[in-house]
């Protein structure tokens, strides 16, 4: 038997709308790894739906070859496009910063469901050099460009307002926010330090990405966006052991061993949720070794 995982799961569920079966946690993992799909070049067009952003992105001759550097991504976009489940969901905002000078790699996408919910979605590290060299400085730095550049996106989607044609975008919309990797703890400090939004964010989604720092444990509202946070590990975690983790966590079967476990298209899937497992006892000797480092 083939192990499902969230392309299976888009493939198969997608024929459902959301009064079938309304949106959870695999459509949050699918939409986590959307944040990877480079949308600027949409951007000047927005909003569009999925399909149409994609419509217009397949004429761009630059299309092929960010899919070829995340081909994962990027099929379970085209996936989504052509299912009802996702293909009128609308692409309302995207933001991308590279900046050499600052070691700041950000990229966040906002979307509206047919369930008139906000989804803002942080992409994790990329390939690039900036990108990782900002993931070295998390662990000695207080402030990351990125996490200033997240809590900004989120105030600003919070309360964007646009119209067009049949579309209208409602104001105080409850919101979801998601990540993977570095985009899970992007997804975290956004949440904590957003405290006007607070009272209409429902879930927080870090899908092993690295906690928060022992400071943000003062900050207002902390305990209740950690009881509205769900962070998702996979056996062997890495990245998602890193800092203060005070909210729930479930583990997650791996297609993938190891470090390779990190990548969230080997995570198994079931029809209403993920395929949960037991933690790797390797993992916790990680934990704690780089608890006693950076303490």
């Amino acid at each position: 038997m083939i192990d499902s995982n969230v392309q299976t799961f888009v493939d198969f569920r997608g024929d459902l709308n959301h009064k079938q079966q309304p949106y959870g946690i695999v459509d949050a993992l699918a939409f986590s790894a959307l944040a990877y799909v480079d949308f600027e070049m949409v951007r000047s067009r927005l909003p569009l739906s999925l399909l149409e952003a994609y419509q217009f992105m397949k004429e761009n001759t630059l299309y092929e070859g960010k899919k070829n550097l995340r081909e994962k991504d990027y099929l379970l976009f085209e996936s989504m496009v052509h299912q009802k489940r996702y293909q009128n969901i609308q692409l309302v905002q995207t933001k991308t910063v590279l900046n050499k000078e600052t070691f700041t790699q950000f990229s966040a996408i906002t979307l509206y469901l047919p369930d008139h919910t906000l989804m803002i979605c942080y992409r994790g590290t990329d390939s690039t050099l900036t990108g990782w060299h900002e993931n070295f400085n998390m662990y000695t730095n207080k402030t990351l460009g990125a996490c200033d550049e997240a809590i900004q996106y989120l105030l600003e989607a919070g309360n964007i307002k646009m119209k067009r044609g049949l579309f209208s975008y409602r104001k105080h919309l409850p919101i979801i926010i998601v990540g993977h990797s570095k985009g899970g703890h992007l997804a975290l400090k956004a949440a904590i330090n957003a405290s006007s939004l607070h009272s209409r964010i429902l879930h927080v989604y870090n899908f092993d990405g690295p906690g928060l720092k022992e400071n943000d444990r003062t900050l207002m509202g902390y305990n209740e966006i950690m009881d509205k946070t769900l962070t998702v590990l996979p056996s062997y975690s890495f990245f998602g052991r890193l800092f203060v983790h005070d909210e729930k966590q479930i583990v997650v079967e791996s297609c993938n061993e190891g470090l390779a476990e990190h990548e969230l298209h080997s995570w198994k899937v079931k029809v209403n949720g993920l395929q949960e497992g037991k933690i790797d006892e390797r993992s916790l000797v990680f934990k704690d070794r780089t608890d006693r480092l950076v303490s």
